[in-house]
């Protein structure tokens, strides 16, 4: 069967660490183009993915029907405010989606978003890459498997120590354009532990903006704690941050049979900087998954309504914290 034609809009951090190797490694996908502006990733593409075409804008994307041109998969990996137009694009161009989180950054959008999927007939998927971190497989199994009893309590950290202000779009940009570090690393934290404990009833929120604290204009927040009361009854202490001096354990959970801790990142997005992909069950899984599905032989890696869930945690997050 021939391989899905892809095309990657963006070829920034997530789409030239995360996306393109992924794309490029798997044998059921062509990375057919690239879609950037910048002449210096221009360039970089041109030298790890000869023969991929490089377009300055997403209007030069043409849909599965161009047989000499057209593409079947495009991948959105582009600044957050763009996400929602480039998918709603895409899908009008009769093109499966995978866009990176966060999905959108309302959910009134993410949900008109999963409406015109339904419409076109399309499938669209969530880059919530870090459910397929093998830290966090290791807890989801030790809860589902009841090794833990009843879980009380689960801590999650996605800390740094880079106290200089970034440059970094993630962070000179608005909170209500997609900058902050909720919406970048809360992100992530926030779909494990719904996957884990399922929806929340109460969410209590801490935000600041730590490095550029004072500074006219700034609002995106780089130091944020979200606690998570799920209905299931487990509180969920969600960390994230640019300023953390001293490293903490990424996970602990408490169960009423034993406990569980973990230290340090996962090691996947390291790999891939140094051009490795060592964990076949880790990311590579995800764009499997995305294969299987377009050819009708499973279901899309991530339910866009997971990360519905997602932004509805953040909207409540950012409401009280506004």
């Amino acid at each position: 069967m021939a391989p899905l034609r892809t095309v990657l809009i963006g070829y920034g951090h997530a789409g030239s660490v995360f996306h393109a190797p992924l794309i490029a490694a798997d044998p059921d996908l062509e990375l057919s183009a690239v879609v950037t502006g910048n002449s210096v990733r221009r360039a970089e593409v041109r030298r790890r993915y000869p023969g991929t075409a490089l377009l300055s804008d997403a209007a030069e994307i043409r849909g599965p029907g161009e047989r000499t041109s057209g593409c079947d998969l495009a991948v959105v990996a582009t600044p957050n405010d763009s996400h929602a137009p480039l998918v709603e694009a895409a899908l009008t161009a009769g093109l499966d989606v995978v866009v990176d989180k966060p999905f959108a950054l309302t959910v009134a959008s993410a949900r008109r978003l999963i409406r015109l999927a339904e419409e076109r007939g399309r499938l669209l998927t969530v880059f919530h890459n870090r459910r397929w971190d093998a830290d966090f497989r290791a807890v989801r199994d030790l809860v589902a498997g009841g090794r833990l009893g009843e879980v009380r309590r689960f801590v999650s950290r996605f800390e740094r120590w880079r106290p200089d202000p970034e440059q970094a779009w993630r962070y000179t940009t608005p909170r209500s354009r997609g900058g902050g570090i909720i919406y970048d690393l809360g992100a992530h934290l926030i779909d494990q532990a719904l996957q884990l404990f399922g929806p929340v009833d109460d969410v209590y929120t801490e935000a600041s903006v730590v490095r550029d604290a004072g500074v006219p204009g700034i609002d995106a927040e780089d130091d944020a704690f979200l606690a998570l009361h799920h209905r299931s009854g487990v509180y969920s202490h969600l960390s994230m941050s640019a300023v953390a001096p001293h490293e903490a354990p990424r996970f602990s959970v408490t169960g009423s049979l034993g406990g569980h801790e973990s230290w340090g990142l996962d090691p996947q997005e390291d790999q891939l900087r140094g051009g490795v992909i060592a964990d076949p069950d880790g990311y590579p899984a995800f764009y499997r998954q995305v294969v299987a599905a377009v050819r009708g032989e499973g279901p899309v890696p991530v339910d866009p309504a997971d990360a519905v869930a997602v932004l509805e945690i953040i909207e409540r997050a950012f409401a009280l914290t506004r």
